[in-house]
């Protein structure tokens, strides 16, 4: 022992401890072989000295674990809001107990994007390639135009691909997505593997930085356009947990995602015929109120939808059928003439008629309107409200919206609608086939 202390007063270096080095820490740390705090996002020691703090070069297993529907479940329903907040699950349940007319409470406005937290990663642009200009190209023209149906200020397609012009995560993100919808069209197989490609260099990116340093609105975004590619690619791939800590109070793009979220979850859990993952009852929606936008008007719907298909396919769900159908009807007298749509042209031989619809966003919530009632009115309970008529009724109705002029938007919404219609009437059969084809043969490649 002495000799090792005379050792290192001659050579004036410490010599390093036994055992395995620190797989952890920042590459600066690394670079200067001193121990690293590895706070985030910054580490002590770069902070200290006013050094460049970078990321390690290695990929850490992600912190992202997929819960089970019924974990998740039970887990949220400790952490609902206090009795104190009137919401929408507030209105809900106080018709069920018969308390009185619901409290209805301003409704929490989505706001706008935050640009301060969503600097980009890079201040001058990347240099794109012409795959990666075509890619983005299409995505703001196509697939953008979906996933802001229910966003006036153009967030995916503006804001989002600007960002994506900086920002090497978002910039893949937005190429795998896009690819894999064009890898979907008749002459498209030769897109797959630049879809793939695209998305294990996004998701190497995206786990690195979630493993780095907190997720930031970047982040998530990317995690919404990464689960939109899952969800194209297999619709038995569990997504809940990218929604981690964000719900129908959210503000800025955090709001935005969480609802392109749901339109997902929505289509899955019907397909697979199964309850939702992230339960309806824990989206914290709030109660409307008289004279609102059509944007939150279509968001409440698909509140409504979600909560019509849990109903249906969960079979421990306790919501009350009578009171749904209760919810529904208000809800749709709440909606403005001009948010219904107006008729137009003569009915032809099966009874349609064609509706045309000034906002997409009310032509797409009218459609998950009627596709709740169908699923509602059509499934088998032993008593008065199973009601075949009204469910043909309501398909009928999908029908003639789906054969009017709808942008294309909103005819991707048409898709699931016009299934479960489909298994409904089996009089307008050859009319679903009709609208499958036009849907196949005019509409883009845009995913519910």
């Amino acid at each position: 022992m002495a000799d090792a202390d005379a050792d290192e007063a001659v050579s004036g270096k410490r010599k390093r401890r036994g055992g395995n080095r620190r797989k952890t820490g920042c590459a600066t740390c690394k670079k200067r072989h001193i121990r690293c705090d590895e706070k985030s996002p910054r580490c002590g020691n770069c902070e200290r000295l006013g050094l460049e703090c970078q990321a390690s070069d290695f990929i850490a297993q992600s912190t992202w674990h997929a819960a089970k529907p019924d974990q998740h479940r039970r887990a949220q329903r400790q952490k609902r809001p206090r009795a104190s907040e009137k919401d929408a699950n507030d209105t809900y349940t106080s018709h069920h107990s018969g308390s009185g007319s619901p409290a209805v409470d301003e409704v929490h406005s989505l706001g706008t994007v935050d640009h301060q937290n969503e600097s980009p990663a890079h201040d001058s642009p990347l240099n794109l390639t012409e795959e990666n200009v075509y890619l983005l190209a299409t995505y703001r023209s196509g697939v953008a135009t979906w996933m802001d149906v229910f966003d006036k200020g153009k967030t995916y397609q503006e804001d989002v691909t600007k960002i994506g012009t900086t920002c090497p995560l978002l910039l893949r993100c937005i190429c795998a997505f896009t690819a894999k919808h064009l890898s979907l069209k008749k002459s498209g197989a030769v897109w797959e593997p630049i879809a793939s490609r695209y998305y294990v260099e996004a998701l190497n990116l995206l786990i690195r930085e979630i493993d780095c340093s907190a997720p930031t609105a970047n982040s998530l975004t990317a995690a919404i356009l990464l689960s939109s590619y899952e969800v194209t690619a297999a619709l038995s791939v569990p997504h809940r947990s990218h929604t981690k800590n964000v719900s129908a109070r959210s503000s800025g793009s955090d709001g935005k995602n969480f609802w392109i979220y749901v339109r997902h979850e929505l289509v899955v859990a019907l397909i697979n015929e199964s309850p939702l993952q992230l339960d309806p009852r824990d989206w914290q929606m709030r109660a409307l109120e008289s004279h609102t936008g059509e944007d939150r008007l279509a968001m409440h719907m698909m509140w409504l939808a979600g909560i019509a298909i849990n109903m249906v396919f969960d079979e421990e769900s306790d919501t009350d059928r009578a009171q749904l159908i209760e919810s529904l009807q208000s809800w749709y007298r709440q909606c403005p003439p001009t948010f219904k749509g107006a008729a137009y042209g003569n009915i032809d031989g099966e009874g349609l008629q064609k509706v045309f619809f000034a906002v997409p966003a009310a032509a797409a919530a009218m459609l998950w309107y009627h596709l709740s009632c169908v699923i509602i009115y059509a499934e088998r309970c032993g008593n008065s409200l199973f009601q075949p008529k009204r469910a043909q009724d309501h398909a009928k109705t999908i029908l003639g919206i789906c054969i009017a002029d709808l942008p294309d938007c909103v005819r991707c919404f048409a898709i699931m609608p016009l299934y479960i219609g489909k298994k409904l009437n089996g009089a307008l059969l050859s009319m679903w086939w009709t609208l499958m084809f036009m849907q196949s043969e005019n509409m883009p490649t845009i995913s519910p």
